[in-house]
């Protein structure tokens, strides 16, 4: 919004509007982007995009700038060539295309609503990793199932791990 104020509106169908909000993605949060960026690699595309027909993208845009960089990262690697979609129905389908209203409602479900899963922090995380770890689950097991540590190479990975054993000690009530 403080962007259009100041440069003017984005025609969401430029390349120029395209780049801006490629952007503004990139700049938000880029730890974020990276996260993704990592399962996208280690998973794939888990969940589709939503597109209205006439390509206005609903959700999906920080899939879409996570896909466009890991296709410039990977040429040739057709995993990160398309992106997964459900396009809504358009003019001749039954039912019509959604609304204005319908679209903010589907945007609102997916990108504003939380979803019910709490995020593990500090004290949590080393809680769950000490009753893994006392039900036979590996630190080493549980460190290459995270898709944030599955692609580090063994010296970058024998560094988490130490780490996060002299954590577990530290943490660790006598």
């Amino acid at each position: 919004m403080h962007h259009e104020k100041v440069v003017g509106a984005l025609h969401k169908h430029s390349c120029e509007a395209q780049a801006t909000i490629a952007k503004f993605l990139r700049e938000k949060d880029p730890e974020k982007t990276d996260e993704l960026k990592t399962l996208l690699r280690a998973e794939g595309q888990r969940e589709p995009a939503i597109v209205t027909c006439d390509g206005f993208l609903i959700n999906g845009n920080r899939r879409r700038l996570a896909l466009d960089q890991l296709a410039k990262e990977y040429p040739g690697d057709d995993a990160y060539a398309w992106m997964h979609v459900v396009i809504l129905p358009g003019q001749s389908d039954e039912g019509g295309p959604p609304t204005i209203l319908e679209i903010e409602q589907i945007e609102n479900r997916y990108q504003l609503q939380e979803e019910g899963k709490a995020d593990y922090y500090g004290f949590d995380t080393a809680l769950s990793i000490r009753a893994k770890l006392e039900r036979g689950f590996s630190l080493e097991s549980q460190l290459r199932d995270d898709p944030m540590h599955r692609d580090k190479d063994d010296k970058e990975f024998r560094a988490v791990c130490s780490y996060r054993q002299q954590r577990e000690l530290v943490e660790s009530p006598p």
